[in-house]
């Protein structure tokens, strides 16, 4: 079940968050999320229906059979990431999210 679920708190927009992003990320899926190589992820039917453990593991794992690698074992195109900057990378991706029936 895709829902989204409060693992990574809502808070103010982490720089480690944005700065990770836009070092390891933004390459495939653009500085702002909006796609590229890989899909978007400022993408309101994504953030609605991922849970932030959804979009942990994928950082973590990588996605198997696409170009997403995974984040938590460096390779010779990527460092590694720790757990802690992972959960910080899937809360700023979370921040894209407008609230249901709001702003954001």
């Amino acid at each position: 079940e895709l829902r989204n679920s409060e693992s990574v708190p809502r808070s103010p927009i982490s720089p480690t968050g944005r700065r990770l992003f836009e070092s390891a990320c933004s390459g495939c899926h653009g500085m702002n999320g909006e796609g590229g190589d890989g899909p978007a992820l400022n993408n309101a039917v994504l953030l609605g229906n991922a849970t932030d453990d959804y979009l942990i593991a994928t950082i973590t794992r990588g996605r198997r059979g696409t170009s997403m690698p995974a984040f938590a074992e460096a390779s010779p195109v990527h460092p590694s990431l720790a757990p802690e900057e992972i959960e910080s990378v899937a809360a700023y991706i979370r921040s894209w999210q407008v609230p249901i029936g709001g702003r954001q």
